[in-house]
C-alpha cells in the first residue's frame, strides 16, 4: 500500500525491509540498501536469508515463521551479512 511505501521512503537513516509469509523481501528503503550493499533490484523477490550468516539461516527461518504466525515482533539483535 502507498501508505507503507511513504513510511519505509521517509525514515531516513533507518534501514526498513518488509518480507511476505515466504520469507521474501517485498520492499526495502534506500537506507537498508546502503547498510548491506545490495540494490533494491537485488533484494525486492529474494529471500531475507540473503543477510544471514549460512550457519544461522536453518534457526533465522524458523524465527521468521513464528513472526508472521504469532504477528509479533522478536526484539534481539541478530548477526547479519552483507554484499
Amino acid at each position: 500500500p502507498q501508505d507503507v511505501q511513504s513510511i519505509i521512503e521517509t525514515s531516513g537513516e533507518i534501514g526498513i525491509c518488509i518480507t511476505n509469509d515466504k520469507g521474501n523481501f517485498v520492499a526495502v528503503n534506500d537506507a537498508y540498501t546502503k547498510i548491506y550493499g545490495y540494490g533494491k533490484s537485488e533484494l525486492v523477490g529474494k529471500s531475507f536469508l540473503i543477510v544471514v550468516p549460512e550457519s544461522n539461516r536453518e534457526n533465522m527461518t524458523h524465527l521468521h515463521d513464528k513472526f508472521i504466525r504469532d504477528k509479533r515482533e522478536i526484539a534481539r539483535s541478530w548477526q547479519v551479512v552483507d554484499k
